[in-house]
């Protein structure tokens, strides 16, 4: 996109993407960071969603691979919701391409609020102790996908914690529900920055330390992998909040 290089505008993103990759390596959710460090930085919203799903997909790929080689997902579910996400987030990335700006940004104003309120204080993952059969699984697995894969691709904050509840819920033990999250939002992530790019909607020269920063945060965070994640996280969507409200007042 046309946007001129500024310094400003640089630091702000790479900062919140380096702390969103890193929130969202352990507990999910770091797309709040980082679409609210875009839209503190300046950028039009379809190039924040844009150049967001473009440098989050290589965070989470990070995170998704170190997942993977510890053991913490179940493969026999993973290609339902791999397919259900990346159908439905390529939708919902078409959906918002073709929403006015207006209408996009009222709408990303309230989501982003909502998201971080129910996680902070309602949404929680827990280990699901009823065993469910089998094709019950595959089927909310798929659902899990499916439905969370479109509003990721439509606006997206929030979506890495909903898949991990979601998969949770379904059945799966929440180390597993984690690393199913992991590997089903990069195929959302995938689905959408292939769309945004295609229609131009990518700052380029943004991008790519973004994408560094995405990269860096997202192994830091998977790395640890601590127990305790709640714990970072929870302080990080107060902060996340106190900023977007007053950036509604001071207009910054």
């Amino acid at each position: 996109m046309g946007i001129e290089f500024d310094w400003s505008t640089l630091l702000i993103a790479i900062s919140f993407m380096l702390v969103g990759a890193f929130v969202d390596s352990i507990a999910g959710g770091g797309g709040i960071f980082n679409v609210v460090g875009l839209m503190m930085a300046g950028l039009p919203i379809h190039a924040v969603i844009g150049t967001n799903k473009t440098s989050a997909m290589f965070g989470t790929a990070i995170a998704t691979h170190n997942y993977f080689k510890n053991g913490y997902f179940d493969k026999k579910y993973i290609p339902f919701s791999v397919i259900g996400a990346l159908l439905f987030a390529f939708l919902g990335s078409w959906v918002g391409n073709i929403m006015n700006t207006e209408s996009l940004t009222n709408l990303m104003m309230i989501a982003i609020p909502i998201v971080g309120i129910l996680m902070l204080f309602g949404l929680k993952p827990k280990e699901h102790k009823k065993e469910l059969a089998k094709k019950k699984i595959y089927f909310l697995s798929c659902l899990v996908g499916s439905i969370v894969g479109f509003y990721d691709g439509l606006i997206g904050p929030g979506g890495g914690t909903f898949y991990i509840i979601g998969f949770s819920l379904a059945g799966l033990s929440l180390l597993e529900a984690n690393g199913n999250a992991k590997i089903v939002n990069l195929a959302s992530n995938i689905a959408s920055a292939i769309l945004f790019l295609l229609k131009g909607r990518v700052v380029l020269w943004l991008v790519i330390p973004c994408i560094i920063a995405s990269m860096i945060g997202g192994h830091i965070g998977s790395t640890l992998a601590i127990k305790n994640g709640d714990k970072i996280v929870k302080p990080a969507i107060v902060c996340v909040l106190i900023l977007l409200i007053a950036k509604s007042i001071f207009k910054f």
